[in-house]
């Protein structure tokens, strides 16, 4: 069978919800859930969600969730024992009303789960310290605190971007006894 993100989300917990890729026409949908959920954020460039690869969840013809992702070389020297591919996620947006109910959890899943299937061997993604949810999302899908980069977030009352990193081949990531990767 052919992988597609369809046949690797088609799950009983997405019917009817995707993830799948987004479709032309709802750029700008993606766009003003991205705005609802970072009002403070800059916007992104025109045309953004089509240039990165993004993955919604809909509810009918509303978009509730999105994610986007880029695929690229490894960021360090200390990274790059996992090979030349990366899958760096983007923003991860769930609208306010649609919150709690493993939304989130969903995309991020999908995204790495496509991120193996293209055969790619680590994953990174940064958030701020007061996103909690996200946090928590790294931590359920098994990603470990590599780094913390200061003013990484200028709109975010922190300011540090907490960087995470999982692999997603049988690598298993190097963690150090304080729970940080090694080469950190």
């Amino acid at each position: 069978m052919e992988m597609t993100v369809e046949t690797l989300t088609d799950r009983p917990e997405t019917e009817g919800l995707g993830p799948r890729f987004m479709r032309e026409e709802e750029e700008a949908a993606v766009r003003e859930l991205f705005t609802v959920c970072h009002p403070t954020w800059p916007d992104k460039p025109p045309q953004w969600w089509l240039c990165h690869p993004t993955l919604v969840l809909a509810e009918g013809d509303r978009i509730i969730g999105s994610t986007s992702f880029s695929l690229s070389i490894a960021a360090t020297p200390e990274l790059s024992h996992y090979g030349d591919d990366v899958l760096y996620g983007h923003d991860l947006c769930v609208h306010p009303d649609a919150r709690g109910r493993g939304l989130g959890l969903r995309l991020a899943r999908a995204r790495h789960d496509l991120g193996r299937a293209l055969g790619v061997t680590l994953f990174l993604g940064m958030t701020w310290r007061e996103n909690t949810a996200m946090i928590r999302i790294f931590d359920q899908l098994g990603c470990w605190r590599h780094a913390t980069l200061p003013d990484a977030y200028p709109t975010e009352p922190s300011r540090e971007g907490l960087v995470y990193i999982a692999g997603l081949k049988s690598r298993p990531v190097p963690v150090s006894d304080d729970g940080t990767t090694k080469g950190a």
